[in-house]
């Protein structure tokens, strides 16, 4: 697929996701699982996405308001993608992150998508948080984060209890 010259940048997502809106659809309802849906994996999907625009991509993965949970060896495959950057793993499920970010090639980035789990994740050497409690306190989580990044966990830890 030929990356679309004519998408507005601000407009584009529409334009890039549209062709491929009934199999998003499918995979949110019928597709529980990220094998063969109807008849394009994932990966494959989110490649056509890619291809189509040299923005970098964040995949979501939000079980929680997807039904739908995008396993590590599917977060592996997508990470293979150039311009797939990170992942949001809100699964919930420390074994599976630790999965992610122990294989994960070198420049793709995982952030925490639960903010009760940030700070052990920090510490197993995720890179962030795409949060909710920092629409409150923006200061406090960015604080909580730039000390974990910096390997401060004594006062990552005071700021994030």
């Amino acid at each position: 697929m030929d990356k679309d010259s004519s998408i507005h940048p601000r407009r584009g997502l529409g334009n890039l996701v549209r062709p491929h809106l009934e199999t998003f659809q499918r995979v949110g309802t019928e597709g529980r699982r990220h094998g063969d849906v109807g008849g394009v994996t994932l990966p494959v999907l989110f490649k056509r996405v890619a291809d189509a625009t040299d923005l970098p991509i964040v995949v979501y993965n939000v079980p929680g308001r997807t039904g739908s949970n995008i396993e590590a060896k599917t977060s592996l495959a997508l990470a293979e993608i150039p311009n797939i950057v990170a992942v949001k793993e809100a699964s919930g499920n420390a074994a599976q992150i630790l999965d992610i970010l122990k294989d994960r090639p070198e420049h793709f980035s995982v952030l925490s998508g639960d903010d009760e789990m940030t700070l052990g994740l920090m510490s197993a050497g995720a890179d962030g948080v795409i949060s909710v409690v920092s629409n409150a306190t923006p200061r406090a989580m960015a604080r909580m984060c730039e000390a974990a990044l910096a390997g401060d966990f004594g006062e990552a830890r005071k700021l994030f209890f």
